[in-house]
């Protein structure tokens, strides 16, 4: 998965913050996927 900004929503304001969240739920019996988190 892979999570970024667009034209539309690019901007914000001076001390503004945006947030993102994930949900994901998994059952079976495959090997659950990596998880990882990279700043760019």
């Amino acid at each position: 998965m892979t999570a970024r900004n667009v034209g539309h929503n690019g901007r914000l304001a001076a001390g503004g913050s945006a947030s993102f969240g994930f949900l994901g739920s998994w059952t079976g019996s495959n090997t659950p996927p990596a998880v990882s988190c990279t700043a760019s």
